[in-house]
């Protein structure tokens, strides 16, 4: 069934970081089954449309595509002998990298408008999280795609079944929640809608499966597993931040927290710099697409402040850093802003102090033999310094675990190791929030 729907498929929001790199892993894919299956790619048998209503982008998407199905062809090599075994016209590999890479390329059709979806089997979403937008193209698309075409939306926040009913597609939709960048990052939340049926489910699991990547599954609610933590663990920052100003300014506050989430804590960046690469202005969005299904309280008013000043972050289209709670050269921080002064300014000195004994930085650590037992001492250590920051970093991770745990408890998870993949897989922390590093009781 899989293999029939693959020979049409559709990208809407094709041309964005999240759209482009769905693309890629899917033109993988079918480029390697048109050639497994008629020993050529590029037939015509199998067609990718890419649709994005900025033209630019669409430009750059083609190059980029390119460019990363020639990486991927030699890293291929062996399997494109496979393909092309019987055809007496390609000898080198050269010539096998080329065709692949042509051939593939010659699968693509690049159109502006949602109605040239008409003919896709399967189609993916990958535009703004706004549920009124969404609602929209979707309702477009059911217009005029067949009966039977699947949808496939990589909301990271809104609620399938919500999204679905909206759009008339009942049943034929499924969360797809990628994790950026798609085409490298390993983890994909699957969030089946209550109508959705075995068969779809099995089909989006054995896709999944074929993209190489780790399945987490996620009850239909707003945020799922991996927003449903971070935005929870932000708002604990955000509290964080606000004690400290009773000692510190609002620059050091803030600096102190980022510092301490990424050195304490052993992480590849700090909470605040991480809500710089999301990007400030989508994580806003977030925030209030979770309150409003929720009824919980995610509103900041730091935050408010940050999008009114235009530091909302994100990445430029070549993938360096656009400036946020931070400024930066490439993905270097160099200064943060400062509200008062509406500029950025010189980064404080350092804040937290004194490092637990057998600390390593998160580069060094991951790349320990001997992580797992490292991380357990380093963790039992942190918790018993008697320091601010050790203070707070342990209170942190202690309610980053009752986060976790709720998730669990509320459905939304099926199990705390799913929680952890999450966080491991998709935030690249070396341990989960309720892992067996963590020490089980408190010393202090």
């Amino acid at each position: 069934m899989l293999n029939e729907k693959l020979t049409s498929v559709a990208v809407v929001g094709a041309g964005g970081k999240m759209g482009s790199g769905i693309s890629l892993l899917l033109l993988r894919e079918i480029a390697c089954l048109e050639a497994s299956k008629e020993g050529q790619v590029g037939s015509g048998a199998y067609t990718l449309t890419l649709i994005d209503s900025n033209v630019k982008s669409l430009s750059g998407l083609r190059n980029y595509l390119r460019a990363q199905m020639t990486r991927f062809a030699e890293k291929q090599i062996n399997d494109l002998r496979e393909y092309y075994k019987n055809d007496q016209r390609l000898v080198s590999n050269q010539e096998m990298i080329e065709a692949f890479v042509q051939g593939a390329i010659d699968c693509l059709r690049f159109e502006e408008e949602i109605a040239q979806a008409k003919n896709a089997h399967l189609i993916f979403e990958a535009i703004v999280e706004e549920m009124d937008v969404k609602t929209r193209v979707f309702s477009e698309l059911k217009k005029t795609a067949s009966e039977s075409a699947l949808f496939f939306t990589n909301t990271s926040s809104l609620p399938i079944g919500v999204l679905a009913e909206a759009s008339g597609l009942k049943g034929r939709m499924i969360g797809y929640h990628f994790y950026n960048p798609p085409a490298v990052q390993k983890l994909l939340e699957i969030i089946p809608a209550a109508e959705n049926g075995e068969s779809f489910a099995a089909l989006a699991d054995e896709l999944a499966k074929r993209l190489g990547k780790i399945i987490v599954y996620s009850k239909d609610v707003a945020g799922f597993i991996g927003n449903g933590h971070f935005l929870r663990e932000i708002n604990e920052a955000l509290k964080e931040v606000s004690e400290l100003e009773s000692s510190y300014t609002l620059v050091e506050a803030l600096c102190f927290i980022d510092q301490m989430t990424r050195d304490l804590l052993i992480r590849p960046m700090g909470i605040f710099q991480l809500f710089d690469y999301v990007g400030i202005d989508v994580l806003f969005r977030v925030m209030q697409i979770m309150a409003h299904y929720l009824k919980i309280e995610f509103h900041s008013g730091l935050i408010d402040q940050m999008v009114a000043a235009g530091c909302t972050g994100g990445q430029y289209s070549d993938g360096s850093q656009k400036d946020g709670f931070f400024q930066y050269r490439g993905h270097t921080i160099e200064k943060i802003y400062d509200l008062k002064a509406k500029a950025y300014v010189d980064l404080p000195n350092d804040l937290i102090g004194e490092l637990p004994k057998g600390h390593l930085p998160w580069k060094v650590m991951g790349k320990e033999k001997n992580r797992e037992e490292l991380l357990k001492r380093y963790l039992r250590n942190l918790f018993e310094l008697d320091t601010l920051a050790a203070r707070i970093a342990s209170s942190h991770l202690l309610r980053s675990r009752d986060i976790a745990r709720k998730l669990v408890a509320d459905g939304v998870a099926r199990s705390i190791d799913d929680v952890n993949t999450v966080i491991v897989n998709g935030f690249y922390h070396l341990y989960g929030p309720d892992d067996e590093h963590l020490p089980q009781e408190v010393y202090k």
